[in-house]
């Protein structure tokens, strides 16, 4: 029914992108040509909120925090409208819910590695399912959330790894909303500004190019990951004549377990913390 719809989809590079530059990940706010403004859910509430282990990382607009304004203005003090805060956006499902489901919904995407433009951006397993009942509830065709196919992407996507994140492309994506004959013109896809500005502060400071996994943890893309691990662990060794002082087969060992990790990160299909 609805598989010539197509989402649409806004860059970075249509974007103005403002961010305090000690918390570029968490303070940014991005204006687009056409009037929109987009902010993280936590915009302005960060060190209040990052402690709560519930916290889930999604994109709203400008009308999104004018909302929110009026429920703030209602409050009484900094910590009722922290608390407030917390209960209304902690994620998208209760936030959708607090707005009766009249907002438009967001799904941020995270774009390759800069050694890997011609990949395909991808997003993050974990908010695809969450989004999914919303939009279905938002265009009249509600499901149960232990609805058969909803259980069956939970199962293939589960890893079971504190440390790793599940997403897929955008073509995926679509594959996926058509099979649930999701309306992709209810979701704007659009590129995630903090790891823009993440990526602007590697070119310009060094680094690696952090990302807030779904969950707010500062993680890296499987590349990134991979350059850490390499550039922490493996120059300024001679790995043929060097003895460890303490344990005879030490360097050996490590050298193993070393491949061991980066063989982890290099088949995984996640975004690696």
């Amino acid at each position: 029914m609805y598989y010539d719809s197509k989402s649409r989809v806004i860059k970075c590079s249509d974007m103005w992108i403002v961010c305090d530059e000690d918390h570029i990940m968490t303070s940014w706010t991005a204006d687009c040509p056409n009037g929109l403004s987009f902010m993280p859910n936590f915009y302005g509430y960060w060190n209040d909120l990052r402690s709560d282990s519930s916290l889930r990382y999604f994109i709203i607009d400008k009308s999104d925090y004018q909302k929110m304004e009026k429920f703030w203005k209602t409050c009484d003090s900094h910590e009722q409208r922290t608390h407030f805060t917390k209960k209304l956006m902690s994620n998208v499902t209760v936030f959708m819910h607090t707005m009766r489901y009249e907002s438009q919904i967001y799904v941020r995407s995270i774009p390759a590695a800069p050694a890997c433009t011609n990949l395909e951006n991808r997003i993050f397993t974990e908010e695809v399912l969450e989004i999914i009942p919303i939009v279905l509830r938002q265009q009249g065709t509600p499901i149960s959330d232990n609805h058969e196919l909803l259980q069956k992407f939970r199962g293939f996507w589960k890893i079971g790894v504190d440390h790793l994140y599940n997403s897929i492309t955008l073509t995926e994506f679509e594959q996926v909303l058509d099979l649930f004959g999701i309306n992709k013109q209810l979701i704007t896809i659009v590129e995630d500004p903090g790891h823009d500005s993440g990526r602007t502060e590697m070119r310009e400071h060094g680094g690696y190019n952090k990302i807030l996994s779904p969950d707010c943890t500062v993680i890296l893309d499987p590349y990134q990951a991979v350059l850490y691990v390499f550039q922490a662990l493996v120059p300024g060794v001679n790995w043929k004549t060097e003895k460890c002082p303490l344990h005879e087969n030490c360097l050996k060992m490590l050298k193993i377990q070393i491949f061991e990790v980066l063989k982890e990160m290099t088949e995984v299909r996640e975004v690696n913390g």
